[in-house]
C-alpha cells in the first residue's frame, strides 16, 4: 500500500525483527514450531501500560476498587482495550476532565473524540480548553457516566455489579 514507506520501516524495527519482510501474520503461518518460540520472545509480553507506571496507583488502591478494575479489565476482549481501559481506570497521564453531577472524570480527549462522536463536537472548537479542560455535562448519574466512558474505552458492554 506504501512502497515508500517499506524501507523505513524495516529499519525501524528492533534488531532481531529488521530483517524480516513478511508481515506477521505471514510469519506465524509459515513458521515451524521452533521459530514460533523463537518469534514469541521478540514480543513483550506485558503491555507498556501495565509495566511499573501503573504499579503505584494499583498499590494506593483499596480492596473493593482494585477488584472492579480487574473484573472490568478482564471483560475486555482485546489487549488494546484492556489498556486503554486501564489508562482510563488509573488516570494515567489525563488531559481533559469530565465533570458530572459535582464529580470529576479525569480522561483524555484523543480517545473521547475518536471514539464518540457527542465528545468529538465538544472538542472540536477550542471552548474546552479555554475552559480549563474541563467538560461539564448535564445532571446525569455519574455511575452511568462513569460506565459510559468505559465503554468508549474498552468497548465491554457488561454492567458491573
Amino acid at each position: 500500500l506504501f512502497p515508500h514507506l517499506k524501507n523505513e520501516f524495516s529499519r525501524s524495527m528492533p534488531g532481531s525483527l529488521s530483517g524480516r519482510t513478511r508481515s506477521p501474520l505471514r510469519l506465524i503461518a509459515s513458521s515451524s514450531p521452533g521459530d514460533l518460540e523463537e518469534q514469541a520472545s521478540d514480543i513483550s509480553e506485558i503491555s507498556s501500560v501495565q509495566s511499573s507506571m501503573c504499579r503505584s496507583v494499583v498499590e494506593n488502591s483499596t480492596t473493593e476498587e482494585t477488584s472492579q478494575t480487574s473484573s472490568l479489565i478482564g471483560n475486555c476482549q482485546s489487549r488494546l482495550g484492556q489498556d486503554l481501559l486501564r489508562m482510563f481506570l488509573q488516570e494515567i497521564a489525563p488531559d481533559v476532565i469530565v465533570e458530572v453531577s459535582g464529580r470529576r472524570i479525569k480522561a483524555h480527549k484523543c480517545i473521547l473524540s475518536s471514539r464518540c462522536q457527542y465528545f468529538a463536537g465538544i472538542l472540536s472548537g477550542g471552548w474546552v480548553e479555554s475552559a480549563g479542560n474541563v467538560i461539564i455535562l448535564p445532571p446525569f448519574s455519574f455511575n452511568v457516566v462513569h460506565f459510559a466512558l468505559c465503554h468508549i474505552y474498552s468497548g465491554v458492554s457488561t454492567i458491573p455489579d
